[in-house]
């Protein structure tokens, strides 16, 4: 008899915790989808349908320490472009915290405030809906964001031009381009990178993501430049030149292992798309077929843009 009740216990104990784990994992769905549905709002100037997800004593902490006043809330801010990456969601019962990177352009009050922020926010479950209790935030200087090495001088950051939005990848310079993704493809997120201390820029990563979080294909933007004061540009031939949307770009198609390149150059841009998808939960395979199509994007050749298609291998 104590062998049986044993076993039931042991039963109920791992079915406890599997339901525990389910239940986790529908809130971090949730909040996720709420993150969004904000972030939608507030990019179409709904602060109203922003609020709505908001508990009633909500509180805003500025990155300079000064507590939002409730009605700032709807006046103070307002936004063109935000891009949300690194983002997360940790549960705790009824209790949850959000944290993410994000990169705005926009104002407070009229002021710009454009630039890369961290943000942390609390939410909590009432009467059987999440609420956002609180939320504080901090800017980045460009030597604290991931990837950039710590002894860069800020004359010497990746400097980012672009922003997605709507799953569109837009570009006002360097070049001025916009890329629209097939529904297919889920935007990821954004990450910058470092050369060598010479050159560096930001990867925009999409992918088409399968119920388990494997990447059946993935497609990356990368904006690349020299840094100003460096004498080196990019010597382009064109030995396979294909031409997209009037522009002629160098194109190369060949089987190519992640994972061995991250190992050959720790830090490259390989390894770093290594480590944001790990970081984020996905499974990418090593072993692909890529398509590179690259173009330099000024006269002097100091940035180029690079577009990248992914397929696994084994398909």
């Amino acid at each position: 008899m104590r062998t049986v009740f044993c076993a039931v216990s042991l039963i109920l104990m791992l079915t406890s915790g599997a339901l525990a784990q389910s239940d986790s994992g529908k809130a971090e769905a949730t909040i996720l989808g709420l993150e969004k549905q904000m972030t939608d709002a507030l990019l179409k100037g709904d602060m109203a349908a922003s609020e709505r997800y908001l508990a009633e004593d909500y509180l805003r902490v500025y990155p300079d320490g000064s507590v939002a006043p409730s009605d700032d809330l709807r006046n103070g801010l307002q936004f063109t472009a935000i891009e949300i990456s690194e983002q997360r969601v940790r549960v705790y019962g009824d209790t949850a915290v959000s944290s993410f990177r994000a990169v705005v352009k926009g104002t407070s009050h009229g002021q710009p405030i454009d630039g890369m922020y961290r943000g942390v926010r609390t939410w909590v479950r009432e009467r059987g809906e999440w609420r956002a209790a609180s939320y504080a935030s901090i800017r980045m200087e460009p030597d604290a964001s991931a990837g950039q090495p710590p002894s860069a001088s800020t004359s010497t950051a990746p400097v980012q031009h672009a922003h997605v939005q709507d799953n569109i990848f837009v570009s006002n310079e360097l070049p001025k381009l916009s890329l629209s993704l097939d529904v297919k493809f889920q935007y990821l997120g954004s990450f910058p990178f470092d050369i060598r201390g010479v050159a560096g820029g930001y990867r925009y990563v999409w992918g088409e993501v399968e119920p388990d979080k494997h990447l059946h294909r993935v497609f990356i933007v990368q904006a690349e430049g020299y840094y100003p004061g460096n004498g080196g540009s990019y010597p382009y031939g064109a030995a396979n030149p294909e031409e997209l949307a009037g522009e002629t770009y160098q194109h190369n198609v060949w089987i190519y292992d992640n994972d061995e390149s991250a190992r050959e150059r720790a830090g490259n841009e390989s390894d770093l798309t290594a480590k944001f998808m790990q970081e984020h939960g996905y499974k990418w395979e090593p072993q692909l077929v890529m398509s590179r199509y690259a173009r330099v994007v000024d006269e002097a050749k100091k940035n180029e843009i690079i577009v990248f298609y992914f397929e696994n291998l084994k398909d």
